[in-house]
């Protein structure tokens, strides 16, 4: 976790909290859970312990169109997570994987394509894609009204 002059370098914790609002509102942000140093988390982040990697978190993003976990590290596949079939390789305790695992599943329900995970490429053909410069982007949802970004 970053200490707070790291947050404060890369997050304006007023003006960026009135958008973050702002665009939660309207069914579209970007999570950044424990970042926030409000007590009523927009995005709240999950510690998961002793998973694949030490200190590895996930977010919940609340949204009007739906829960999305940002798993990031916490699987390096998204078939680790529908077949609750940890890695080869851990750092911590597989079975605090699939605990992990277990909770992601039970906060999206059946709703396993709210998943974004950092490794999987899958993420590219899961969701709307599209190249600025040399980095891939994907579009994971769009607030009410909202048109796509992709040109």
């Amino acid at each position: 976790m970053p200490d707070r002059r790291h947050r404060d370098q890369t997050f304006h914790p007023s003006r960026d909290r009135r958008s973050l609002r702002r665009g939660s509102s309207q069914g579209g942000a970007i999570s950044l859970g424990s970042f926030l140093p409000d007590p009523h988390d927009l995005y709240p982040a999950h510690l998961a312990k002793d998973s694949r990697t030490f200190g590895t978190q996930w977010f919940e993003a609340r949204t009007l169109n739906g829960t999305f976990a940002i798993a990031g590290d916490t699987a390096y596949w998204y078939s680790n997570i529908q077949q609750m079939w940890p890695p080869g390789y851990n750092q911590g305790n597989p079975f605090n994987q699939l605990f992990t695992y277990d909770r992601i599943r039970r906060t999206l329900g059946k709703e396993l394509e709210r998943l974004i995970l950092g490794h999987d490429p899958q993420v590219w053909h899961r969701h709307k894609t599209w190249t600025v410069g040399p980095n891939e982007v994907a579009e994971i949802t769009l607030a009410k009204g909202q048109r796509s970004k992709k040109r």
